[in-house]
């Protein structure tokens, strides 16, 4: 989530109307590799049900109060 944020007011500073990232799965998919094999279970547990903000494609919310917030026009959702 904090990830996600700051991609979004990097893009607002920069005055930039374009964010990419990965959608949810995929960036629990890439960020659990991080982690010791022991952990990767209980790590996966607890992170598996995304955060209920700024958690956008599989769950999406309303991405266009973000869009507007930030003043985003295009966003690309990485799904692989």
């Amino acid at each position: 989530m904090q990830e996600r944020l700051s991609l979004f007011e990097d893009a607002k500073r920069m005055g930039s109307s374009e964010v990419t990232f990965d959608d949810y799965s995929l960036a629990i998919h890439k960020r659990i590799k991080n982690y010791p094999l022991l952990n990767r279970k209980v790590l996966k547990d607890i992170i598996q049900k995304p955060p209920p903000m700024i958690c956008f494609e599989n769950d999406l919310y309303d991405i266009n109060y973000m869009k507007e917030l930030y003043g985003i026009k295009i966003l690309h959702i990485n799904k692989k």
